[in-house]
């Protein structure tokens, strides 16, 4: 049986939360204040536009490299931060030149993608997309896929394909939490007290 090195989703360094906020009764607040305040022990990156300090945590930026391959091929009006806005008419051409640019970059250990279904873009068709492009690779990527029983049939491609998915983000950030705590209570009893066997 294959062996996987799975601290990046379990041990992560850093956390970056997308769409973070300020707004005392928001998910991106109560997201927030979830992992400073629940002692996560790494890095907590608040990713919006508006901010560049939140919860005592400075906004993750793009790097420069990663503006570039973005402003490569998405339309001028882009948010050019993170979150990463590919816009409401993103195809699903659109959404794997994204995570090839995640995928790519140095400065990104993990990507949630979330998607709430627009006119223009189809749910499905994008699940099948994610789960190609993740096939064979070994990159922590966690779904929020946004919209109830209509989109059951992606949901179902991206469970196939392994990808953790979600109702909101916030239940993602949760199961998040909770593999890092059942990580951490391994460590403990892994751990030598001191006692005789």
């Amino acid at each position: 049986m294959a062996q996987y090195n799975l601290n990046r989703i379990f041990k992560p360094r850093q956390v970056a939360v997308v769409g973070a906020s300020k707004k005392t009764g928001t998910i991106g607040n109560a997201l927030m204040r979830n992992l400073v305040d629940g002692g996560f022990s790494g890095t907590v990156l608040p990713v919006n536009p508006k901010y560049q300090t939140m919860h005592g945590q400075e906004s993750a930026p793009l790097d420069d490299v990663t503006l570039q391959a973005f402003d490569a091929f998405l339309p001028d009006f882009w948010s050019r931060s993170n979150p990463i806005d590919i816009l409401g008419d993103a195809s699903a051409e659109r959404f794997s030149r994204a995570l090839a640019i995640c995928f790519n970059s140095k400065k990104l250990d993990g990507v949630l993608v979330i998607l709430a279904p627009q006119s223009l873009t189809d749910p499905l068709s994008v699940a099948e997309t994610l789960a190609a492009a993740i096939q064979g690779r070994r990159f922590p990527i966690f779904a929020c896929w946004m919209g109830g029983k209509r989109i059951a049939p992606a949901v179902d491609v991206l469970n196939a394909a392994g990808i953790p998915t979600y109702d909101t983000p916030e239940r993602a950030v949760r199961a998040f939490l909770y593999m890092v705590e059942y990580v951490r209570n391994l460590e403990l009893k892994d751990r030598s007290w001191g006692f005789p066997p």
